[in-house]
């Protein structure tokens, strides 16, 4: 043995201590329900950290020990590569004393504090999960309730915060040995998977009848129903945010069947495809619209037809567009590959009322509508029916935000106040601020409905309770009937209306993230006017201080009122009473389109005013030109006969136009809901009539009007004399209209914006009165 010397052993270098450090993060935003807490697991595993994470009514609060370098490298690492489909908003970080942990865990949730975690929407199925469900040696083969931390039901399932299963619908469902292996396995993909299950303890299905008996369960009543849709029956299927009824979409027979029983003549049916490949033989789809149908929102998208597709034609009639998806949870999948055939997949519900949930209330609801019923036995918490989409102009656009969008908050423009927004009286969805973002609910429907009525008050209710601070307002719409105004007044807030197309304009606003000063169209079939009249046809100046009504259209009457939105002739003979007066009832394009008994009457209406509101509506005077043009005479469904017109142009081909005036409106001080500049159609509609009389096709009448409109557009903005111009409101949803205007405003260079994440419909509404009852000026003009 070689001897060391005292001299060289002292010499050595000692090894560095590396000091412990130890540090605290809060983190807010969109991170419960993503597997957020496993990812952080894995994380402070990769850089040797020790500690714990935990889920908390704010977010995600961790502590972590180690090296400062390995904390700053976690903390990077954390910034830059979050899990999917979780949002950091804010990263609160504070060093503490070392307590030296010895391992990292997850540690069980805490439920104290006031703050409120954001809810994520429900995600559809990952590829793993599909891969699982279509092999046929893993034990959740064909399971129609197949998960992970990556997928699955979020929003609905949540009875509150913070997400375990414990304060899901999961709770009644204690996890089998596979399970509680796979979640408590840091290195498997359902580690802490909240809505973890299988087919020997999780959910399971059953099919009944209309009188609630079980026919089947399980795998049976899976193969029942499959049967049953095979056979031209309807089925009632109990998804994720609700009931769908379903029948085969490639049968007449089936399709006529669901109307019939539905009392949906006309309106399009939304269709259920089992491939991409399947969509593809029936419709255009663009790489955008791919990329939407495979998103993980899961939407209905608008796209183009082909010229034969193999559904029946009873589906959309007389639509060139066709509302598609793929299979988005797991029993779509199994039903899907099935059947491998389009599914007519609509919502279970009565027209406009609000997605059954309930077995209970399905049979009630929908007993004369569907055969049999294909149910499973977890709860549904919250109603999410299926959103809506398309590609328009290169963007996304949303036209029903609902089930995968849905409580997704937005960041806000700034400035916005803790207020509670009530929206309109269609398409009615709430919106509120929590913490610095806005959070707008699922759609409802049309409040008209007992069922929409009774959720809509029991979601405000319980917002009120657990919003994390109290509202400073009420907002609602200026409509003193309205039942979202009505309940306004019952609450304990002061109450702040929002005239209805200044909330379409501030929507727009705030989905572009936008600042005034700006020019904004609020184009509908009606909204309450400031002056009692009906509104529908305006133009807005905005700036930071004031809002002024810049502009209009010409006035005219509604014979019979809100019949009117069901009888376009009514509008058409409005319109010609305006220009002819007396006469009109003489011309043919009316007399065509009424019996003389009900020109009689209408008459008297119009002569002596009794019963004929004055609107300015965009959306009347496309029901008076569709009615002029002999496309539709009376509707089955809202917006049918502006669809049908909009259809007849396709894209125009000619430039050519119909002649049309600005004039000088009646503004004045005391006249302040007057417009600065009216648009008067008279030239427009006389020439029109020429065309309809001499029996020019409704397509070329059509291109000529929507061509008239682009042109409007751009006279009023060059008086108007602002860059930005907004396009919201009804009649965008018009994809002719909004595409001709978008190209004459840059044409003649302006900027024009259009609503993409949220509806231009009403179903926008609650988010732009939120934002407009911030205002100083709280809205008003």
């Amino acid at each position: 043995m070689t001897p060391v010397s005292l001299k060289s052993h002292r010499s050595q270098p000692k090894p560095k201590l590396v000091p412990v450090r130890r540090m605290r993060l809060k983190l807010s935003g969109l991170l419960q329900g993503v597997g957020f807490r496993p990812f952080i697991f894995g994380l402070a595993e990769a850089h040797s950290l020790k500690g714990w994470v935990q889920n908390t009514r704010e977010g995600i609060a961790i502590e972590i020990e180690g090296s400062e370098k390995s904390l700053g490298d976690f903390l990077n690492s954390l910034k830059e590569n979050p899990p999917p489909h979780s949002k950091i908003d804010e990263i609160e970080t504070c060093l503490l004393p070392s307590i030296n942990y010895s391992t990292f865990i997850i540690k069980e949730s805490d439920p104290s504090g006031t703050g409120n975690s954001q809810l994520i929407p429900d995600i559809a199925t990952c590829p793993d999960c599909v891969g699982e469900i279509f092999d046929s040696s893993d034990p959740r083969y064909l399971y129609p309730f197949t998960n992970c931390t990556k997928c699955g039901p979020r929003y609905t399932v949540t009875e509150s915060i913070p997400f375990d299963r414990a304060c899901t619908s999961m709770k009644q469902f204690s996890m089998c040995s596979l399970c509680e292996w796979e979640y408590t396995d840091p290195e498997n993909r359902r580690f802490h998977a909240q809505t973890n299950c299988c087919p020997e303890c999780g959910p399971q299905l059953k099919i009944i009848n209309s009188a609630g008996e079980s026919l089947g369960d399980k795998h049976k009543a899976l193969q029942m129903a499959v049967e049953f849709l095979i056979q031209g029956k309807v089925i009632a299927v109990k998804g994720i945010g609700g009931f769908h009824l379903m029948a085969q979409a490639t049968t007449d027979a089936a399709v006529l069947l669901l109307r019939k029983r539905k009392h949906r003549d006309e309106k399009p049916f939304a269709v259920l495809y089992p491939s991409m490949d399947a969509i593809q033989n029936d419709c255009e789809v663009s790489s955008h619209e791919e990329e939407l149908l495979k998103s993980f929102q899961g939407p209905i998208v608008l796209l183009k037809r082909k010229g034969d597709p193999v559904i029946s034609k009873q589906v959309a009639p007389e639509n060139p567009y066709l509302g598609v998806m793929l299979p988005s949870n797991p029993l779509h999948h199994v039903l899907s590959h099935f059947m491998d055939t389009p599914i007519v997949c609509t919502s279970g519900n009565l027209s406009e009322e609000k997605i059954c949930t309930n077995e209970q209330e399905a049979i009630k609801t929908l007993g004369g509508i569907a055969d049999f019923f294909l149910t499973h036995d977890r709860p549904i918490l919250r109603h999410a029916d299926d959103s809506i989409t398309r590609v328009l102009l290169g963007h996304t656009q949303v036209l029903r935000r609902a089930r995968g969008y849905s409580p997704t908050p937005i960041a806000c423009n700034g400035g916005l106040k803790k207020g509670l927004a009530l929206g309109g009286h269609n398409k009615n969805t709430i919106a509120w601020m929590e913490g610095n973002k806005v959070i707008v609910s699922p759609h409802f429907g049309d409040l008209e409905a007992a069922s929409t009525r009774a959720a809509f008050t029991a979601t405000v209710n319980s917002t009120l309770k657990t919003i994390s601070s109290p509202v400073e307002f009420i907002a609602h719409d200026a409509h003193p009937d309205y039942v979202s105004t009505l309940h306004a007044s019952t609450l304990k807030a002061p109450t702040i209306p929002i005239q209805h197309h200044v909330a379409h304009v501030f929507s727009c606003m705030e989905d572009n993230q936008l600042q005034p000063p700006f020019l904004a169209l609020g184009w509908d079939g009606s909204g309450f006017g400031l002056d009692n009249t009906i509104w529908g046809g305006e133009f807005f100046h905005v700036t930071e201080k004031q809002i002024k009504r810049f502009g209009s259209f010409k006035t005219f009457k509604l014979p019979g009122g809100s019949q009117a939105v069901k009888e376009p002739r009514r509008s058409a003979l409005g319109v010609l009473y305006e220009i002819l007066g007396g006469e009109s009832i003489h011309h043919p394009l009316i007399q065509r389109a009424f019996e003389p008994r009900e020109l009689k009457n209408l008459s008297s209406l119009l002569k002596n005013n009794l019963n004929c509101p004055i609107t300015s509506s965009c959306g009347r005077l496309f029901d008076a030109v569709a009615s002029l043009s002999d496309l539709r005479q009376v509707v089955s469904y809202e917006g049918q006969s502006a669809m049908l017109l909009e259809f007849a142009s396709g894209t125009p081909s000619s430039k050519k136009m119909y002649p049309i005036k600005i004039l000088d409106g009646k503004y004045t001080p005391k006249n302040r809901f007057a417009p600065r500049v009216v648009i008067d159609w008279s030239g427009m509609m006389e020439e029109l009539l020429e065309d309809c009389t001499s029996g020019v096709p409704p397509g070329v009448v059509s291109g000529k009007f929507h061509n008239t409109l682009a042109e409007a557009v751009v006279l009023v903005a060059k008086q108007a004399e602002e860059d930005n111009v907004l396009l919201t409101g009804g009649c965008f949803q018009n994809r002719v209209l909004t595409e001709l205007a978008v190209e004459k405003l840059r044409e003649s260079g302006f900027n024009p914006y259009w609503q993409r994440g949220f509806p231009p419909n009403d179903g926008g509404l609650s988010l732009g009165q939120l934002v407009a009852a911030s205002r100083p000026d709280k809205g008003m003009l």
